[in-house]
């Protein structure tokens, strides 16, 4: 009798043991998963700004090699359309040509809609931001990125030290536009179109992403990069 209850009780201490072992594995599997979920995102926003960068580095290039100011040099392209000016620019001046800059549209990141070349809003922190208007705007040439996940979004706004309130994105103040750049100072002059948080979050950030409250740019939980390539470029 006291064998067997021997051999139940030893029983009973390897079932604690496997169940202890069993549990110490999920919890690190768990652990495990959220650590990479949140590497994935480090990676893809790294790929996103090493994107955006990348483009701006071929701007400026392109401008300083051929004696160029940002009105002179088109942005048409195979891959977007809207970016070719009423008067034809030469494709010695531009970008995406191989007579130009011979550089590639920046590559859409997995799971966002498409990349947007603008002239027609300012970044708050970034040259001119008061008294805009049409006749004297406050604009920036962006690079805009639409639908962001929202895990990319919050990683993009923690590598640039932009606020995620209550750990969400910053609401933008629905005050800004992405008409495409055609090279032009008539192509739409941004007047006071801001592209900033409702609470200033993102100004004078380099980048940064918002939730859209614009119903007609997607429902609530839609979000948007914004890169600053050029300030002040229609003054």
């Amino acid at each position: 009798m006291r064998a067997q209850k021997g051999n139940v009780l030893f029983l009973i201490l390897i079932a604690v043991a496997l169940f202890a072992a069993l549990s110490y594995a999920v919890t690190r599997s768990t652990r495990g998963g959220g650590n990479a979920s949140n590497e994935t995102s480090r990676l893809d926003a790294s790929q996103v700004i090493q994107i955006a960068s990348s483009l701006k580095a071929d701007i400026d290039r392109f401008m300083i090699i051929h004696h160029l100011d940002i009105h002179e040099i088109s942005f048409t392209n195979s891959v977007e359309g809207g970016y070719a000016n009423p008067s034809p620019f030469p494709t010695s001046q531009q970008l995406f040509h191989s007579n130009g800059g011979g550089s590639s549209w920046p590559r859409t990141p997995e799971n966002t809609a498409k990349w947007i070349l603008t002239g027609s809003s300012g970044a708050l922190g970034f040259g001119k931001d008061s008294g805009c208007t049409n006749a004297t705007p406050c604009s920036e040439l962006m690079l805009i990125l639409n639908d962001v996940p929202l895990d990319l979004c919050k990683k993009l706004n923690d590598l640039e030290g932009v606020t995620n309130t209550g750990g969400n994105p910053p609401l933008d103040s629905g005050d800004w536009e992405s008409i495409p750049f055609q090279g032009s100072r008539t192509n739409f002059l941004a007047g006071g179109h801001m592209f900033n948080g409702t609470n200033g979050e993102n100004d004078g950030k380099l980048f940064g992403c918002v939730e859209t409250t614009q119903g007609y740019r997607g429902a609530p939980g839609t979000y948007y990069f914004y890169y600053v390539l050029l300030t002040d470029i229609h003054s």
